[in-house]
């Protein structure tokens, strides 16, 4: 009687171990690549006055920062960098440039499109820092970069 249930233990041990585990495959799920940033270059020159505008947009963001450089003639050089958000074609930036030895900040705005990057003005505040309202800014003021090839451009 020992033997055969020493024998059905072993058996049914054999039995348990050889039993084939049902294995479930582990289901990968693949994350949407993020769009890679991107940079653009606009420029502007007319009788000497010369604007450049490189723009590096974030990845998956409206987010923007950038240069931006003004060389008018027979005045100080502005040269700087932006931050700001581009919505519908509308990029508002803060420009922190320096001229005349001294580092400022004011706020522009530019309209990207048809290759272009058209220099928005309107009225701005008591310090002349940001602009008194952002929906009356125009865009119709003829000062119009041009894009341009990055690789081009004076400040890489």
């Amino acid at each position: 009687m020992k033997s055969r249930i020493l024998f059905s233990i072993v058996f049914l041990m054999l039995f348990i171990s050889c039993k084939k585990e049902t294995v479930t495959p582990t289901k990968v799920i693949e994350k949407p690549m993020k769009s890679p940033s991107s940079n653009e270059c606009y420029a502007y020159d007319l009788k000497g006055d010369k604007i450049e505008l490189q723009l590096h947009y974030m990845s998956d963001s409206d987010s923007v920062t950038g240069k931006l450089n003004f060389a008018f003639a027979e005045k100080d050089n502005n040269n700087g960098f932006i931050i700001g958000k581009l919505t519908d074609q509308i990029l508002i930036a803060d420009y922190t440039f320096r001229s005349e030895g001294k580092t400022s900040k004011r706020q522009v705005a530019f309209e990207l499109k048809d290759d272009k990057a058209i220099l928005g003005y309107g009225e701005m505040d008591q310090d002349g820092t940001f602009f008194k309202d952002i929906n009356k800014v125009k865009f119709d003021s003829g000062v119009q970069l041009t894009k341009t090839d990055c690789s081009t451009s004076h400040d890489n």
